[in-house]
């Protein structure tokens, strides 16, 4: 690599003050200054410059149809993850090869869940760490300086092998607790679902109070479409499912609480079972 020569008259600063440095970083020169000769040009006080290190090639990137797709949909999301170009280059290089890697243990689908699902809790920083900027490549598989920074425990050696496992599990494990905006309503909540003796009398898990805290909202959203009263209404047969021997919920999920199955099928069943409402079609769903 040939050196920049900076020709300075005589008579300036610069000409004075032969030592000082110029630019920064790795390659650093010192001002050249040269006196007229007779012949020519005497170059005095310059300094060799530093040898850089010769960049590494990247080998050729295989693309599969799977892969591509994964990679696309990855520069797709934007904040906070990290919009790569698509240049052959050595994140997207790293990146293609931990794509692959993990297509032999898990679908396309799966990987592309996995993405969005982390691409959201991140987001909205509702869950544990904040991430404020993320790699492809480090999103399959953790650096050694991602290891060393974490702000919060992680299980596996990735955060792929986290959010592949779903919604519920994240939930679990790195939810923060959210604003109860209907304190009462969810301290009703917490009392149906302590009724069940399957369920510790102990402290709550996070998972536990965010699961209570978003059916109290879904209780004030249904006693309010419906013209209820009283939300102890809708608590109510809530509590008899909780306590059905005959269809039992999985104990270590309280996100049944606010399940779709619950609100949409069961809850309206059970609440025409018992007489608060005529006909099922009586029922406004939410």
């Amino acid at each position: 690599m040939k050196q920049r020569i900076q020709i300075i008259p005589k008579d300036t600063e610069a000409f004075k003050l032969p030592n000082r440095v110029i630019g920064s970083g790795r390659i650093t020169r010192r001002v050249v200054a040269y006196k007229n000769k007779r012949n020519g040009f005497k170059k005095i006080n310059q300094k060799t410059q530093r040898p850089t290190r010769a960049k590494k090639k990247v080998p050729p990137i295989k693309l599969t149809s799977s892969s591509k797709r994964i990679w696309e949909h990855w520069r797709t999301k934007g904040y906070p993850f990290i919009r790569h170009q698509n240049e052959d280059n050595r994140v997207k290089y790293n990146s293609i090869r931990l794509i692959k890697k993990a297509l032999k243990d898990y679908s396309a689908k799966q990987i592309v869940e996995a993405i969005d699902l982390a691409h959201d809790c991140f987001k909205s920083r509702k869950y544990k760490p904040t991430i404020d900027k993320l790699a492809c490549d480090a999103f399959f598989k953790f650096s050694k300086w991602q290891l060393e920074n974490l702000t919060a425990p992680v299980k596996g050696d990735s955060w792929f092998k986290e959010f592949v496992q779903g919604q519920i599990y994240v939930d679990m494990n790195y939810a923060k607790v959210e604003k109860d905006t209907n304190p009462e309503v969810t301290a009703m909540v917490e009392a149906a679902y302590r009724t069940n003796q399957k369920y510790p009398d102990g402290e709550l898990t996070i998972s536990e109070k965010n699961a209570l805290i978003k059916c109290a909202d879904k209780v004030v959203k249904f006693t309010e479409a419906n013209g209820l009263e009283y939300a102890g209404n809708v608590i109510a047969p809530i509590e008899r499912i909780i306590n059905n021997p005959e269809k039992p919920f999985n104990l270590n999920n309280p996100y049944f609480l606010c399940s779709a199955d619950l609100w949409e099928r069961q809850l309206p069943r059970e609440m025409v079972r018992y007489g608060t409402f005529q006909r099922r079609s009586d029922i406004h769903l939410i």
